[in-house]
């Protein structure tokens, strides 16, 4: 799979843009890849391909199912914040039945009442910062298929005959993207390289 990402600085030479890809020796020993420490890629090597792959995958044909696809995946994620929130909030409540249970067992009183009322000020602490978390807007298809609407005329443009040199790539205003395997035919630098 191929992976641009957009902190790695382009640069041009002879007109021709190049990309440069770090891959972390850790990494790699870490996850049994073999991958060169650096590798340079021009840009017109896979840009065709990108663009074939952005055509293809957002066709009139594609476009519901790949929308309905970004949607659900959209829905799988959840705010760091408010899940390592919900985290504590669940270790205050487990530790809350311990010292109720530990009172029925016949536990010190006193030094109970200290601990539940500890945790249950730290509770409340968690559950006002919870609802202080930004509620996350949610990602509808009909959303989605307005930003890819407004995308795809903007891309219309970009690709008038006064402009026709210009990858669509560049012309959504993207840094960098995702082109799976299968789509990187004749675009590969040699045997290993992704």
């Amino acid at each position: 799979m191929w992976v641009l990402r957009t902190e790695e600085p382009g640069q041009l030479e002879q007109r021709q843009a190049y990309y440069r890809c770090r891959f972390p020796t850790e990494y790699a020993l870490a996850n049994k890849v073999v991958h060169p420490k650096v590798v340079y890629l021009r840009e017109a090597e896979i840009i065709k391909g990108i663009d074939t792959w952005l055509v293809t995958a957002f066709s009139p044909s594609r476009i519901g199912p790949a929308i309905e696809a970004m949607t659900a995946q959209a829905r799988g994620t959840e705010n760091a914040a408010a899940a390592g929130l919900r985290k504590q909030l669940a270790t205050c409540d487990q530790r809350l039945n311990q010292y109720r249970a530990a009172l029925n067992a016949g536990a010190d009183a006193v030094q109970v009442a200290e601990w539940l009322n500890e945790t249950e000020q730290e509770r409340a602490r968690l559950e006002g910062e919870l609802r202080g978390v930004p509620a996350e807007q949610a990602v509808t298809s009909e959303g989605l298929a307005e930003l890819l609407h407004q995308i795809g005329n903007s891309l219309t443009r970009a690709s008038t005959p006064a402009r026709t040199t210009r990858p669509i790539l560049r012309g959504a205003g993207a840094g960098g993207g995702v082109l799976p395997a299968e789509s990187t035919s004749g675009s590969q630098g040699g045997p290993g390289f992704h």
